[in-house]
């Protein structure tokens, strides 16, 4: 069906599934029978495709990374990561499969680079889910800072890539999540309302810090995530956390999981500053917010989706399911699993679990008997040619071993032998 990997899970809306592949095309395939009913390049119209290795597979420059996210009638979706090269940013009718506006000129953005105050061009590299948060389009950029766009227009608001997380400043992820005037990313907490009030206790009164560039869209952050980079510029957890939490977020309440479940009143907070900071320190913000929380819940797993009045959670080796529509949350059922929960997703009255061990799960309001458990059928060998029988194209190339520069002197079929060296299980593991 694609031309490549397919990274990010689909999105489904009207009876037809949205998909992007590395190949760098958004998909559109019918809900019903898989057929496809359009794609769409990445790449605009006149620019020539080039192929690379990426991830051990043969890929677009361009492969489409910003999953699709859709919404009234228009699914929106990212290609390429590299700034250099180009990316862009598209809305697609979901009926005709046809541009309602492409961004293309957010490679290569003036000031969007800040070391030390001063600035240099850079550019976004989308990575991840994207949303749609009030009137704008989210875009994660993996460990940069998100991007946002107008939605019905295209046009890219003010951005800055960040430092990364370094000195406590907010740095991005994949993953990016909102509701209401909220925006929750990299375990860090957003008003997308409110312009950062960052003010330097060593410049003039009410003169404003020149860390505001480096705050996601110059937004508001009100609460700075547990993650932290160390010193090799690697993020790392706070002991008892087993991931970056993705908070479920609703327009009046955040369930999130922080060595337990936690629900949050989003209906307002108090804003607090700080006392200036001792001499020779700084602190990465001047004020944070303070929300009312509703119920804490003691559990070792993370909160994956919120379904009607229930909770679904999960961790290592079990799932369960939790009533909120009390005062007080209460497990309604849980289940010992094998595996561990990635992914949750609720549909037709079914609960489907998928497991980092690539399993799927479904659960009913009632089964009778054993579990009917399918097997996937293994795809048939290629068929042995004199190539795939001696691995001719492992030894030439020397992928595991010494060069041979002998390479594909006398042979008739060179572009054989090279699809044989990537396929090669020695190749990969020599890559």
């Amino acid at each position: 069906m694609t031309g490549g990997p397919v990274r990010f899970a689909p999105a489904a809306s009207d009876g037809r599934v949205c998909l992007v592949s590395d190949d760098g095309y958004l998909y559109c395939l019918d809900a019903r029978d898989g057929s496809l009913r359009w794609k769409f390049r990445g790449l605009p119209e006149g620019r020539r495709e080039r192929k690379v290795l990426g991830n051990g597979r043969l890929i677009s420059m361009w492969p489409a990374r910003g999953g699709p996210v859709v919404a009234g009638g228009t699914v929106y979706f990212a290609a390429g990561i590299l700034p250099s090269h180009g990316v862009f940013v598209h809305a697609i009718d979901l009926d005709s499969g046809r541009a309602v506006w492409s961004n293309t000129d957010s490679g290569n953005i003036p000031e969007s680079n800040w070391d030390h105050d001063h600035a240099s061009v850079a550019g976004i590299s989308p990575q991840g889910y994207l949303a749609i948060v009030g009137s704008k389009l989210v875009v994660p950029c993996g460990p940069l800072l998100p991007a946002f766009f107008d939605l019905k227009t295209g046009k890219r608001h003010t951005y800055t890539t960040g430092w990364g997380g370094k000195h406590g400043q907010p740095r991005g992820s994949w993953f990016v999540a909102g509701a209401g005037k909220y925006l929750s990313t990299s375990d860090d907490l957003y008003d997308i309302t409110r312009p950062s009030e960052e003010y330097s206790p060593v410049m003039r009164p009410q003169t404003k810090h020149p860390h505001t560039k480096l705050y996601a869209g110059g937004l508001m952050r009100l609460e700075e995530g547990r993650s932290r980079l160390n010193a090799s510029g690697r993020m790392w957890l706070e002991v008892g956390r087993s991931r970056l939490s993705e908070p479920i977020m609703t327009p009046r309440v955040m369930y999130k999981s922080d060595r337990s479940i936690i629900a949050r009143d989003l209906s307002g907070y108090e804003l607090r500053r700080r006392r200036p900071p001792p001499r020779g320190r700084n602190y990465s913000e001047n004020c944070w917010a303070v929300f009312k929380t509703i119920w804490t819940m003691t559990s070792k797993l993370d909160v994956h989706l919120k379904a009607g009045g229930r909770l679904y959670a999960g961790g290592q080796g079990g799932v369960a399911a939790i009533d909120v529509t009390g005062d007080q949350p209460k497990v309604v059922w849980q289940e010992k699993i094998e595996g561990t929960p990635t992914r949750m997703l609720a549909a037709a009255g079914k609960l489907f679990i998928v497991t980092a061990e690539g399993r799927i799960l479904a659960y009913g309001a009632s089964a009778s008997g054993k579990p009917t458990d399918h097997k996937v059928r293994p795809a048939p060998p290629t068929a042995a040619d004199k190539w795939t029988a001696s691995r001719r194209a492992s030894r030439s190339y020397g992928c595991t071993g010494r060069p041979r520069p002998r390479a594909w002197a006398g042979q008739r079929s060179p572009a054989r032998g090279a699809r044989e060296a990537i396929e090669s299980a020695r190749y990969r593991r020599g890559w």
